[in-house]
């Protein structure tokens, strides 16, 4: 099958896959029991509906807990008890007036649609407040009782707050020690790549460690934090050398007995930085490696042949390298107490990318989204347009239990066609198999209260086991779960189960209808989307050559121009993936599109080491040469890019990119050399410059291909 047919079927494919890696029991136990309690709370105090709200607060709040580190999911929390509070509230006291709630209802959807724009930690605290809006409208209070409600809610949320809190004691260590582990795991993927492709792999890029490292476990130790960020640093270090060695020594592997030499150097590399991933790993006991990396530079004698056909500064680069494999991981107490190391998680905290801790960067990533031009301001429009049209048609057709409608819009609808089907289809399918399971379980069975407990436990930690999975198995169990909640709070199995069937199948009509009326297609804007991605990394990058050059760093001006480029990037990789699952013409091919995001992520890690370098302790002095190869790159870079925009926009399609890539990277690596011998931040300049560099070329090659399909 070919052509649109096999694209949506591609969307609908989606929903059926089963991420064993995804599963977590710990989020399973931790948001069950937050579940659990103000249930147990509501049947004993003879309050059930009140504990069965209560719960479904607790249970939105437990999918907000797994987002996030530590501290920062308890700052998500805190927001999430107040505003689920607060529309809990509203909509349990506008609910009687349809007009009203219509209306609060699809403002509420607009914040929803336009929180995409502040990450995925914050879109979800709006996204769960409004669902909860939308369940304690099934119940019109007037003020007291709303209050009330609104105060169990908020109990909730907090106790969810304060499980995630009492987490912190127990896995101390966990999340930061199997944070540095992936970073040798990448490291030990990209050597083994390098020997067994045959095409040269793109230089390793580390994720954004710097947000798990720069939230630690408020219980973990000075010491072991220190021993942490040793580790993180040395990481880093090694991904500066190994990348050097592998440039310098690739012209060498045309020679049989120097390309054995190298190859046997890379696999003993290989192994060590597999070894370093797992001795950091939680589950060993042991922090450092049990054996050294026993290849030195005399006991290897193709290391000496090596060394001899390279010139005198490119030996220090491969000498260098075989020191840090000798010893990596082996971070010893006295390693700690020398100096003070280069990783500081509050310096890196205060430059991270967070919504919550720059409120005038997020202001403006949503001021600059108000067009039609947005994926996520297209998204608030058809949000608000179809949920204000569920909300007036269930009330005034008085569809039973036609709240339900309107969550599944919420639920459904996102801001590309993919997403769309793939989650009306595991909305679909989760339900229809979940109501046959209540009615035969909660229903058949005739439990008591006290008895449909520890079935809702039960079932908790199913959900929340799989959440991120399969969203289609969690819906399945979170509709028994919902199902078996309102019959504590006095709504009949029978009757729940049915409305909660068809007004899920209604809602997920409307959802993709709405979305199909006006759609937003890649190709219609992939490459505009692409054109405002690279616009927002040449004014990063260039705010950041700059702060390297003149060693003043503006925390401000950089952090909103992280932001922006962020932002930029996950706009533009969306744009990019649709296409693969919409029923239009693909403009671009599969490889030609992964090139791109390929590249658009190597210039962001490129980014990311030098804004790394911008807030290191450790100065670096430029000689006038260096300063004005740095300027010059600096420059180029920007004129480049200043092109590529051009072409993508279709304004220089005719006369074609004048790119003098030759000039760039004789530059790149002039610097590159004259940096890379001094200390760690200059490492880190050095190799920032050279995968900028390699971004660029990529992205030529990339932008060649369009004007010859244009």
């Amino acid at each position: 099958m070919t052509g649109p047919n096999k694209n949506s079927l591609s969307a609908v494919k989606l929903a059926t896959q089963f991420s064993r890696g995804d599963l977590s029991l710990s989020n399973g136990l931790g948001g069950s029991i937050g579940l659990t309690i103000p249930l147990v709370v509501g049947v004993i105090l003879k309050h059930p509906a009140d504990g069965a709200i209560s719960s479904v607060g607790a249970l939105l709040a437990g999918l907000v807990a797994s987002q996030g580190y530590h501290r920062t999911r308890v700052q998500a929390l805190a927001w999430e008890a107040v505003l689920m509070s607060l529309m809990s509230f509203g909509g349990a006291m506008l609910s009687s007036n349809t007009v009203v709630f219509a209306i609060f209802a699809a403002i509420s959807a607009a914040f929803a649609g336009m929180s995409l724009t502040l990450g995925p930690t914050f879109s979800i605290v709006i996204i769960e407040a409004v669902l909860q809006m939308a369940v304690s409208s099934a119940f019109q209070l007037d003020f007291k009782q709303a209050l009330v409600r609104s105060v169990y809610v908020f109990l909730g949320v907090i106790l969810q707050l304060v499980i995630v809190m009492i987490s912190w004691a127990f896995g101390i260590g966990k999340q930061e020690f199997s944070t540095v582990s992936k970073l040798f795991g990448i490291l030990a993927k990209y050597t083994e790549a390098v020997v067994t492709d045959a095409q040269l792999p793109q230089p390793p890029v580390f994720f954004d460690y710097q947000s798990a490292l720069g939230d630690p476990n408020p219980f973990l130790s000075q010491a072991k934090l220190s021993l942490i960020n040793s580790q993180a640093s040395e990481a880093e270090q090694v991904r500066v050398n190994l990348v050097a060695f592998v440039n310098l020594t690739r012209p060498l592997t045309r020679d049989p007995l120097l390309n054995e030499a190298v190859t046997s150097i890379l696999n003993r590399a290989r192994d060590a930085l597999a070894r370093a991933a797992n001795s950091v790993l939680w589950e060993t006991k042991e922090r450092g490696l049990t054996r050294e990396f026993t290849m030195g530079i005399d006991s290897f004698s193709g290391t000496l042949a090596i060394l001899e056909a390279l010139n005198a500064p490119d030996r220090l680069v491969v000498t260098k390298l075989l020191r840090q494999l000798s010893r990596i991981g082996l971070v010893t107490d006295s390693d700690l107490t020398v100096e003070e190391p280069n990783f500081n998680p509050k310096r890196i905290r205060r430059w991270r990318p967070s919504i919550r801790d720059d409120l005038s960067a997020a202001k403006a990533v949503i001021v600059a989204n108000i067009n039609l031009e947005s994926d996520a301001f297209r998204h608030a429009i058809r949000l608000v347009i179809a949920t204000f049209l569920s909300v007036l048609v269930t009330r005034e057709a008085h569809i039973s239990r036609g709240y339900w409608v309107f969550l599944t819009v919420i639920v459904v609808l996102k801001p590309d066609y993919a997403t769309t089907i793939r989650r009306g289809v595991e909305r679909t399918i989760g339900t229809v198999v979940g109501v046959g399971l209540a009615v035969a379980v909660v229903g058949g069975l005739k439990m008591s209260d006290y008895q449909l407990i520890p079935l809702i436990f039960l079932l908790a930690i199913g959900a929340y086991w799989v959440f991120r999975a399969n969203y289609a198995t969690f819906v399945i169990l979170l509709t028994v779960l919902v199902v078996a909640l309102l019959e504590i709070a006095g709504l009949g199995v029978v009757v729940t189960a049915k409305a909660r069937l068809s007004d899920t199948l209604i809602g997920g009509v409307v959802a993709i209808g709405v979305y199909l009326i006006w759609p937003t297609w890649g190709k219609s804007n992939m490459y505009v989307k692409m054109a405002q991605l690279l616009a927002a990394q040449r004014s990063y990058a260039s705010a950041l050559i700059e702060a390297t050059i003149n060693g003043e760093t503006h925390l401000n001006n950089l952090n909103n121009l992280l932001i922006r480029a962020r932002s930029s990037r996950i706009v533009a990789e969306g744009a990019l993936e649709r296409v693969s699952y919409e029923p239009k013409q693909q403009v671009l091919g599969y490889v030609k599109r992964a090139q791109f995001v390929a590249s658009a992520r190597l210039f962001a890690g490129a980014c990311l080491s030098l804004h790394a370098a911008c807030n290191s302790a450790t100065a670096v002095m430029f000689s006038d040469e260096t300063r004005g190869d740095l300027e010059e790159v600096s420059s180029l870079i920007q004129r480049f890019y200043t092109q590529f925009i051009e072409v993508l926009e279709g304004s220089k399609l005719a006369a074609g990119v004048d790119i003098d890539i030759a000039r760039l990277e004789k530059l790149s690596n002039k610097v590159a050399q004259d940096l890379g011998r001094g200390p760690r931040r200059g490492s880190l300049v050095a190799l920032a410059l050279l995968e900028m560099t390699d971004a660029v070329r990529s992205i030529d090659d990339l932008l060649s291909y369009v004007m010859s399909q244009d």
